[in-house]
């Protein structure tokens, strides 16, 4: 008997239009129509179908292509040949309660759950505010934390900084929101010697995104303005791939980096690297008193693109990013929304296309964008 079971790396929530897909393996999206919605939850909630089993949920001339797509969704990871008793995969559906929109709420929470950093990197887009007295989430925060935003659907969260593995109640959100099976990420800057939550974490699929900016010593170190960072960073990228758990390195490319930068990747995929983030760092924070650091957009995508190739003959993924310009700075955008109303009410206008993809929450719960 043929059987097609959900995959435990695909998370769905209902839409107005049918369903938004994530897969947590490929990091990808997808949009389902109402159709193929309903019959994801139906494997769902069944724990898997059978072919034969297919005429008891949709008309028989329907049958032959329903079949073909399951054997589509098999190949592309959807679905798969073996049951795994995985709860949560399915969020709930807030389309009805807020808007008709094709996206009603985020897709991603990315969290500042502290400004308090051990570095001063000169291209620093939260430069203003760290070390600042600010008030941040406690332990206590984290069960309710996690339900909450399991309720408005969310599939993913990842935590920036300031440095989030100096936030001490930082493993009590990862458990809590592992609890309800989101995929999570950390973006790290290395420095720090805790190889016990970094395996935790590592060993629980959380992806692990660490900050440097060359294989050159002293260019990281001047550009951190930290001259322990580079050698902890490697040592914690080294510990992590030595036992092949994946790791993700994010290089903001500036004046200083760019010349060298094939190097850097070389050098980070002799140590196991399997995945590059470059990312261009907008006039904000840091950057607006170094401004010698700045390269131009053209700059940037002409070597983004060379880099592609060059990632593609060391079996790489490379991605590339623009830094959003209000996700960081208030002036550049419109003023937060105070205190967690992210779990009171829905936010945004319906022509701001950002906010139905992610949203920051900072420390002490203020949401940006509004």
């Amino acid at each position: 008997m043929k059987k097609f079971f959900l995959s435990p790396d695909i998370l769905y929530r209902k839409e107005t239009f049918g369903a938004v897909v994530f897969n947590k393996r490929l990091r990808q999206y997808s949009i389902f129509d109402t159709m193929a919605y309903s019959l994801l939850s139906i494997i769902n909630e069944n724990k898997g179908i059978a072919v034969e089993d297919l005429p008891e949920y949709v008309e028989d001339e329907l049958v032959p292509d329903v079949e073909k797509l399951l054997d589509e969704w098999l190949l592309c990871g959807i679905l798969g040949n073996e049951f795994y008793s995985t709860t949560y995969l399915e969020r709930p559906s807030v389309c009805d309660k807020i808007c008709k929109d094709i996206i009603s709420f985020p897709l991603e929470v990315a969290i500042n759950p502290t400004f308090i950093c051990n570095q001063k990197c000169l291209f620093c887009s939260n430069e203003a505010l760290l070390n600042k007295n600010i008030k941040e989430l406690t332990k206590d925060d984290a069960g309710e934390f996690a339900s909450r935003l399991f309720n408005l659907g969310v599939f993913k969260t990842y935590f920036v900084g300031g440095e989030p593995f100096l936030f001490k109640p930082l493993k009590f959100f990862i458990e809590s929101l592992l609890a309800y099976n989101f995929d999570i990420g950390i973006t790290t800057n290395g420095n720090f010697d805790n190889k016990d939550d970094l395996l935790f974490y590592a060993e629980n699929k959380v992806f692990l995104s660490f900050s440097v900016q060359s294989h050159i010593e002293s260019i990281h170190n001047s550009l951190t303005k930290n001259s322990l960072s580079f050698q902890r960073a490697v040592d914690n990228i080294k510990f992590l791939t030595n036992k092949r758990l994946p790791v993700d390195i994010s290089i903001v490319l500036s004046s200083e980096n760019q010349n060298n930068i094939e190097q850097t990747i070389d050098f980070f995929c002799k140590l196991g690297v399997k995945s590059i983030t470059l990312l261009y760092p907008f006039d904000i924070g840091g950057v607006k008193k170094h401004q010698n650091l700045l390269i131009s957009k053209t700059e940037f995508f002409q070597l983004a693109e060379q880099l592609t190739e060059v990632a593609k003959l060391r079996n790489v993924t490379l991605k590339t990013l623009g830094r959003m310009r209000f996700f960081y700075d208030p002036k550049y955008g419109p003023k937060p929304i105070k205190h967690n109303e992210l779990f009171k009410k829905y936010f945004g206008s319906p022509g701001c296309f950002l906010c139905k993809k992610a949203i920051v929450l900072h420390p002490n719960g203020d949401i940006y964008p509004c």
